[in-house]
């Protein structure tokens, strides 16, 4: 009786066990054949990666590995690769360890090569090299060595933060200077002809007044364009203003014809501006704190002052050569 009773306290404690291990056995089944590629013994550097974050084309990779894998019938022994359909593995560790040099990749872009001439967009911690231009060096670590040009110096950068900018090559820009042009500014005294400007859509040279002028000038700071240099010029014995304006992207910026017209090698915007009072037209007046324009007195300032102030912080916001020979 005693044994007897032993039993079937070994066998009541043993059932449910043995029940517990046979569900524990089909779930970790379930789960390798949809969740895991492969089941295996993790290491401890594996576990060290195991969750760490995939690139969408990976997620791509491994989810279809995963569902290969998932249709392999268990219980059919030696198991066949169902990517490349090589047969003979006796376990799910060797067909493990094989289909993960089997995964299809994604195609390689061989545009993505060192050497490569690319763009830096979209850096959020270092957004003053937005819009450099520079040289793909190596990949190391999911990021490409880029050399900025100009300065030469080197960045880290993420793809997501480069394109691909295609060397094409231009035919050389060709100007021409008109002689004849700068003579009739010169000899108009139409306030309406206070500054000259070269107009790139309509390729023609028109002017402006003071107000157009100043508006103008708004209107480039708006869209990233300042001024980064005067040089004063001299037609006839009369005094001018060459104010000259970048655009922040290099690539925005082309040979002006203006500037070449004024002697002067500029890739930008000009405008040639009359050194004559921006309120009475009186010539000869002297340049405001800006050197953009021209105003003979106080009063003639003051009255000014009210489209003219906005202008006048805005460039000297930033620093702005201005140059003391004058060119006739």
């Amino acid at each position: 009786k005693r044994l007897s009773g032993t039993f079937f306290v070994f066998f009541g404690l043993t059932e449910p066990a043995r029940h517990c291990a046979g569900h524990t056995t089909r779930e970790a089944v379930h789960l390798t054949s949809f969740s895991s590629p492969v089941a295996r013994k993790r290491t401890a550097s594996a576990n060290k990666h195991a969750y760490k974050p995939l690139h969408a084309a990976a997620r791509r990779r491994r989810s279809a590995s995963a569902q290969a894998m998932a249709a392999l019938d268990l219980n059919d022994r030696p198991f066949t690769c169902p990517t490349c359909k090589t047969p003979g593995f006796p376990s799910l560790e060797a067909l493990g360890d094989h289909a993960a040099e089997c995964i299809p990749k994604e195609p390689v872009d061989p545009r993505w090569k060192q050497g490569a001439r690319v763009k830096v967009v979209g850096l959020k911690a270092a957004k003053q090299h937005n819009g450099k231009l520079g040289t793909l060096g190596e990949p190391s670590d999911g990021r490409w060595a880029v050399a900025l040009d100009g300065s030469g110096r080197k960045l880290a950068v993420k793809r997501g933060n480069l394109q691909l900018v295609d060397e094409v090559q231009r035919e050389p820009k060709t100007l021409e200077r008109h002689h004849q042009l700068l003579a009739e500014f010169d000899g108009s005294r139409d306030p309406d002809t206070l500054a000259l400007y070269y107009h790139a859509r309509d390729k023609a040279f028109d002017a402006y007044n003071a107000s157009e002028y100043t508006s103008q000038l708004l209107r480039y700071y708006q869209h990233n364009l300042r001024v980064v240099c005067v040089s004063p010029r001299r037609i006839r014995g009369n005094d001018y203003a060459l104010v000259q304006l970048r655009h922040d992207d290099d690539e925005r910026n082309s040979l002006c014809e203006l500037a070449f017209q004024c002697q002067r090698s500029f890739c930008g915007v000009s405008i040639l501006v009359k050194q004559r009072c921006f309120t009475c037209g009186r010539p000869g007046a002297p340049a405001c704190v800006c050197a953009c324009a021209f105003f003979c007195s106080e009063r003639c300032s003051a009255e000014a002052s009210s489209s003219h102030t906005d202008l006048c912080q805005r460039i000297r916001a930033f620093p702005c050569s201005v140059e003391e020979e004058v060119l006739t």
